[in-house]
């Protein structure tokens, strides 16, 4: 009696060509399908980080707008506070200009 004799039948014959051939076409088929999945959830990554800092982008621009717009209207403000300091002093709106004794002030 041999070692070999000692090894269960199922484990030592030989499978048909054809067996073989299948079980090595689905093993690809296996390990294409698990590639495919890891290169979607890749792109999905990808696609979320770009939605992700397309989010934080026009965030920054909204706010830098809000700002800008803030300082528009205080600037406004700041004008027509002078205009109206301008009609009180008797300057009127449009004139003579004490402020830098110039016909239509620059800095309206």
């Amino acid at each position: 009696m041999s070692f070999l004799d000692m090894i269960p039948v199922s484990l030592s014959a030989a499978f048909p060509p054809a067996h073989i051939a299948e079980r090595r076409a689905y093993a690809t088929a296996v390990l294409a399908r698990e590639d495919a999945i890891v290169d979607a959830q890749e792109a999905k990554d990808d696609d979320d980080d770009a939605r992700e800092n397309y989010a934080a982008h026009t965030e920054t621009w909204e706010r830098m707008l809000e700002y800008q717009r803030g300082m528009y209207a205080k600037r406004e403000a700041e004008r027509k506070r002078q205009r109206e300091e301008r009609k009180r002093a008797g300057g009127g709106e449009r004139g003579w200009d004490r402020c830098c004794r110039r016909w239509r002030c620059w800095r309206r």
